[in-house]
């Protein structure tokens, strides 16, 4: 065998299992440790119904999702690598690949009244590799022993069958039930890389934080820890369980006196659509990319930053209000060149 067909990287997939819904707990599945994980990719399917009686409330943005309330990937037991609802994941696979996964529904989900034997599908894939990218192995998760991982689980939080409706649903009897209980498949994609060498990789991190909007100011404040390279800030905003663009006004991320980035709201989420290439300005989100160009050379690098701020021009709208902030961190793992 020659060195160039020993070097080379050859993508697989393979299924990791399925779990069925739990309403309010907790599963882990254990991931295969060894290789180095581009993709994880998920399917959740469902038959819903809803009852009638209720006099308020609509099915949330992309119905369906809210089943799955969290997913976290956890290295070591204790160290979560990402973290994310999987509505959200799915918004940023449309702003990432520019045309939203899997969400097909056999009736609408409008409105509060009865429904009955609606069937979900809807697909979403959690990035390793950086996505749009000109080097995007360079963040491949590294799963192997030689990385320092001992233990590699994906955890599901599941929510509540009625977390599909927005807060104001509340029906006198029967809510929101399961005719065909929620499934979970999930699978992974590899690549096969014995030769590979320890610490090869940036740790592609995603998370989020919800900061509750109390009042108008017009400078809400949010400090980020400044130790690492960040590729991109997303800000979703909503107010009482509905995705809004009319709370957030303006954006500014900075360093003390250092504006890195400073936009008006509405400008960044028209100019998001040309970006991304999606039918539409999507309603609440708002991308600010460190590397529109693929170079991960261009990313925030913060170290040795005394802080890092974004700063919001923010109107409060309805009881529940909230920015959810979620960095893309890139970490370089102690002990890499």
């Amino acid at each position: 065998m020659t060195d160039q067909v020993k070097a080379t990287k050859m993508l697989q997939t393979r299924e990791l299992g399925d779990r069925s819904f739990r309403a309010g707990q907790v599963d882990t599945i254990e991931i295969p440790r060894g290789y180095s994980i581009a993709n994880l990719i998920f399917r959740l399917t469902a038959t819903l119904s809803r009852a009638a009686g209720a006099s308020a409330g609509a099915g949330k943005d992309l119905t369906g999702a809210q089943l799955v309330k969290r997913i976290e990937i956890r290295k070591n037991g204790r160290e979560v690598i990402k973290a994310l609802d999987f509505e959200s994941l799915m918004r940023f696979n449309q702003m990432r690949k520019g045309t939203l996964p899997e969400w097909a529904l056999s009736a609408a989900w409008t409105g509060y009244g009865a429904l009955s034997t609606t069937t979900f599908a809807l697909s979403a894939v959690l990035n390793f590799e950086m996505w749009n990218s000109i080097s995007q192995l360079d963040t491949i998760f590294d799963s192997s022993s030689r990385n320092g991982i001992a233990a590699l689980d994906l955890v599901i939080y599941w929510g509540q069958l009625s977390d599909v409706m927005t807060p104001a649903y509340n029906p006198a009897s029967g809510g929101v039930t399961a005719d065909v209980t929620p499934n979970l498949s999930v699978a992974v994609q590899e690549y096969v890389d014995p030769d590979a060498l320890a610490g090869e990789y940036l740790e592609n991190r995603e998370y989020s934080i919800r900061r509750s909007i109390t009042a108008t100011n017009p400078k809400e404040q949010q400090s980020i820890s400044p130790s690492n390279w960040f590729r991109q800030f997303i800000l979703k905003t909503y107010a009482d369980g509905v995705q809004r663009s009319d709370i957030l006004n303006n954006i500014i991320i900075r360093s003390g006196s250092q504006v890195f980035k400073n936009h008006k709201a509405e400008t960044l989420r028209q100019l998001n659509k040309t970006d991304m290439g999606t039918e539409t300005a999507l309603t609440g989100y708002y991308l600010l990319d460190f590397c529109p160009d693929g170079h991960l050379s261009r990313m925030l690098a913060t170290q040795g930053f005394s802080d890092l701020v974004i700063e919001m021009d923010v109107t409060k709208q309805g009881t529940d209000c909230v920015v959810e902030i979620f960095p893309n961190e890139l970490v370089k793992l102690p002990g890499t060149a």
